[in-house]
């Protein structure tokens, strides 16, 4: 008996929302994904005749309005791009197709995020990759239906206020919207084999800025089939030391493109997936295509649509760039209890950014790019400004921790630990306690112009 046809795998992210930043990860559509609460904006309809895809012997079931381009047979290597952050963003923006060389996510066509893609300048970022196009799968928005977009999401569109950046309200509306729905749609998957390297290099000097293509080459000469000159010399194996790279393997031989993964420098396994995608076996997603929900909704031929696109697209502009707020971080403790250590922590959207300043009696030391440690050097408190940088309509993680160093039996940890910050254009201040039953809490803000008082416990 033969068997029924199946779904196309590769259209199952089509029309699913996804959540980007600028500070976004876009080499790692999985781990974005993964990310973020996952809903369906697309009501998609399969067709009930089959159709073969490039790269495969067998029929699927392909959904109605999703165009099948072929992509070739040849394999393809990307030239390794070694560049700054700062200059990654300027040349995304020049160049859209850069995006479908050397990353996971980005935008169809020579269309734009929506908001300004952001890594951090001060690192070094190397990119190659090399693999084998089957197909892509592209939803076709101008044949766009009332009925293919999810009723929960327009009914939940409908019933958002009119945007005003400086009612509270309107803020966590629009918050919860975004947090539910997303930022963007996935229009299209890319189909094949891949092998995508990234190494990242943080506050690169120059002289490793000279030398990072010819260590990077150097590392990886094994796959990359070119001469590594640098090593045993002093500034490799300081690049060995400070980079951080990560490789994904997709499509090929199911068990060789694991262990490429865990061993991406091995030419024998390497060599081998090479093979094995030359002989069609299985594929992956490799990438994704997105839009932005506003530019989805505004290319819609329904009024409706180009209504309700209109009506998110100025809180969708605020919502995609960083606010900063300014505050104290201050803890109160006894006269001479000098010595004492708190710390304080954020967590959130990509991107998010806490700094210190210690004023005179206390000094500061920076753990990470959102965590620091405060000290008591002299009078009766810990006392610095800091300032908060994330997207303003995400959840932020507050985490304080008191020094473990008892101060009486009353209250053994701490006296008024407090991180209170003013959101930049907003009247008011976002103000976070330490609880009184231990020395360490946290606390979830609903977002970072959420103005109120909040226990972390």
């Amino acid at each position: 008996m033969d068997t029924p046809p199946e779904p196309l795998s590769s259209c199952r992210l089509l029309g699913r929302s996804i959540t980007l930043f600028p500070g976004s990860n876009l080499f790692d559509y999985q781990e974005t994904l993964e990310s973020a609460e996952k809903s369906q904006l697309l009501n998609l309809n399969f067709n009930k005749e089959t159709t073969r895809v490039p790269g495969s012997k067998k029929e699927y079931l392909v959904p109605d309005d999703v165009l099948i381009a072929p992509g070739g047979t040849a394999i393809v290597t990307e030239d390794l791009l070694c560049t700054t952050g700062a200059a990654l963003a300027n040349d995304l923006v020049a160049n859209p197709s850069l995006g479908h060389r050397y990353l996971g996510i980005s935008t169809e066509g020579d269309g734009k995020f929506g908001h300004r893609v952001s890594f951090d300048p001060r690192s070094l970022f190397g990119l190659w990759s090399i693999g084998k196009l089957h197909y892509t799968a592209q939803f076709n928005v101008q044949s766009l239906e009332r009925n293919k977009i999810n009723t929960d999401f327009i009914q939940t569109a409908r019933e958002l206020p009119s945007w005003d950046e400086n009612d509270a309200s309107a803020r966590d509306a629009f918050a919860k919207f975004f947090a539910k729905w997303g930022t963007h749609v996935i229009t299209g998957c890319s189909s094949g084999a891949r092998y995508h390297l990234q190494v990242t290099r943080p506050d690169a000097s120059d002289e490793s800025k000279k030398n990072f293509r010819e260590h990077i080459g150097t590392e990886y000469s094994s796959v990359m089939g070119i001469e590594g000159r640098a090593k045993g010399t002093a500034q490799y194996r300081e690049y060995l030391c400070r980079r951080e790279s990560k490789c994904s393997v997709m499509g090929g031989n199911l068990q060789l493109n694991r262990a490429l993964a865990r061993d991406p420098t091995s030419s024998r396994l390497f060599n081998q997936w090479i093979e094995s995608i030359g002989a069609g076996e299985t594929h992956d997603i490799t990438s994704v295509f997105v839009d932005s929900i506003c530019n989805f909704l505004l290319r819609s031929p329904i009024q409706e649509h180009k209504e309700i696109g209109e009506k998110v697209q100025r809180a969708a502009l605020f919502h995609s760039k960083f606010i900063t707020a300014t505050g104290v971080f201050k803890v109160k403790g006894i006269g001479s209890a000098t010595g004492r250590v708190s710390s304080c922590e954020v967590r959130g959207a990509p991107g998010i950014s806490l700094q210190v300043i210690p004023r005179p009696g206390t000094a500061a030391s920076v753990l990470s790019g959102t965590m620091f440690e405060a000290q008591q050097l002299s009078g009766d408190q810990i006392e610095c400004d800091v300032i908060m940088s994330a997207p303003p309509l995400t959840p932020v993680e507050v985490i304080l921790i008191s020094s473990k160093k008892e101060l009486s039996q009353d209250n053994p940890f701490v006296f008024d630990l407090r991180l209170q910050i003013y959101p930049e254009g907003l009247s008011g201040a976002v103000t976070v306690v330490l609880g009184n039953k231990s020395n360490e809490g946290k606390v979830r803000l609903p977002n970072l112009t959420a103005i109120g008082d909040y226990v972390a416990e």
